[in-house]
């Protein structure tokens, strides 16, 4: 990048020629870490606010869905969740179907592990159960 050159008055009867980087300084500055602090701190921000479910099915294919403090899902407020997925079973698995046909999330059937989805929940009806064991089907509710 080109310097930018700005002539300004020095001392009297004389001048001082001064060279302003402009996005080579904050180049510089991005490259040591000085605006890194900035990123971490809104990071830390927007987690703190984060909504969290935690979405788990056992062996035997019972699903349920808690808050992180352990408190079964009844109705939640609509927005951007993000659901840890605890599958603890090769014979079962998690799935999660929403009002919108668009939202239909679910683990394999042969999958042992846990995984994190971003999920949009809207207004409505939300059923979770495992495809093996449909009669263990749940909901909960989204409110405005």
């Amino acid at each position: 990048m080109l310097p930018f050159h700005r002539m300004s008055r020095g001392a009297p009867g004389g001048r001082v020629q001064r060279t302003v980087f402009g996005l080579s300084a904050i180049a510089a500055m991005a490259s040591l870490g000085i605006f890194g602090a900035f990123a971490v701190t809104e990071n830390a921000c927007a987690g703190a606010t984060q909504l969290v479910l935690v979405a788990e099915v056992d062996a035997a294919g019972h699903a349920t869905l808690r808050l992180r403090d352990g408190t079964q899902v009844v109705t939640v407020r609509g927005g951007v969740y993000s659901i840890v997925v605890r599958d603890r079973s090769s014979r079962q698995n998690f799935h999660l179907k929403g009002p919108d046909p668009s939202l239909d999330r679910k683990t394999g059937v042969k999958f042992v592990g846990t995984v994190k989805w971003q999920v949009s929940l809207a207004v409505g009806l939300y059923r979770y159960y495992s495809d093996r064991n449909p009669a263990t089907r749940r909901s909960f509710r989204v409110i405005r």
